[in-house]
């Protein structure tokens, strides 16, 4: 029997599963197109090396006549499944090249968030949009009741009772 090789390309915290055709971010799946992923796998795959717009329209549609509008659109899909976070990194590069002291980026298990303070001591947070609310929940079911991250459920009971009630 012949044993397949898993191959897999990791970067900035993302792994591109070449043998599954899947994009992971730690252990979760980002669901990405078919089109996106073959870009994305294009782009991981030549690493530090300029790839022009034709190149890529030509590895991804070979044969095929397609605007730049196409590859617009392919794109928009990569950089929202990679999204928030490397613009997020990228903000906190800038902030620490300003002579700021950014934390670290917080998991807030609905969105991750770097927090510094201005010089006059205002506390300033950069969160990302995502995963957001219904990570653990249907839409339909948002504001039903309290939803609480995992790491704050312990607490549900000190939480709750320092809530006000809505009137209903």
């Amino acid at each position: 029997m012949q044993k397949i090789s898993h191959r897999t390309r990791s970067f900035d915290g993302f792994t591109l599963d070449l043998t599954r055709g899947s994009l992971l971010r730690g252990n979760q799946e980002i669901k990405l197109p078919p089109k996106p992923y073959d870009a994305l796998k294009y782009l991981v795959e030549n690493p530090g090396r300029l790839i022009s717009k034709r190149e890529l329209i030509e590895a991804l549609w070979p044969d095929t006549a397609v605007t730049d509008d196409s590859l617009v659109q392919c794109l928009r899909e990569v950089r929202r499944a990679l999204g928030d976070e490397a613009q997020q990194k990228g903000w906190r590069e800038r902030v620490a090249e300003a002579g700021l002291q950014p934390t670290p980026v917080i998991d807030r298990f609905y969105f991750k968030s770097v927090y510094f303070r201005e010089p006059g001591g205002n506390l300033f947070e950069l969160a990302t949009d995502g995963p957001g609310f219904t990570a653990d929940e249907p839409a339909a079911e948002l504001g039903h009741h309290l939803a609480l991250p995992p790491f704050l459920e312990p607490r549900r009971q000190e939480i709750e009772a320092g809530l006000t009630p809505l009137p209903t």
